[in-house]
């Protein structure tokens, strides 16, 4: 890995290792591009997690950010493409707070994942 996001991507990978227990599969589900790469040993990680009794990170979705959805919220995840080859993309808007669902050109490079959530 030789750039920046690459760097983003493996502490964005390390941080769901250490902290996501239950939800680590819906990570990887919404992030499929992600599931292989290594991030190398974690160990240490997982135990000062343990030794300073942290919360779950279920736990602080549902006592400090409930908004968020959960694996249990999900409806689907993968390329919503049109026969056309457009994708939908709500361009870093929130549909719950009156975002715009856009049909454009495919964002290639980042696994083109979009997921649908409904409570």
């Amino acid at each position: 890995m030789g750039n920046n996001g690459d760097v983003v991507s493996k502490n964005y990978i390390r941080t769901a290792r250490v902290w996501f227990d239950e939800e680590l599969d819906f990570f990887f589900k919404i992030r499929p591009h992600f599931a292989d790469i290594d991030v190398g040993d974690l160990t240490e990680r997982k135990a000062l997690r343990e030794r300073l009794n942290c919360k779950s990170y279920a736990w602080f979705i549902r006592n400090v950010y409930p908004e968020l959805p959960l694996q249990r919220d999900l409806i689907g995840s993968g390329e919503f493409k049109t026969e056309e080859g457009r994708c939908m993309d709500t361009r870093g808007g929130d549909l719950k707070q009156g975002g715009v669902l856009y049909l454009s050109s495919c964002n290639e490079g980042n696994g083109g994942i979009q997921t649908l959530t409904g409570s």
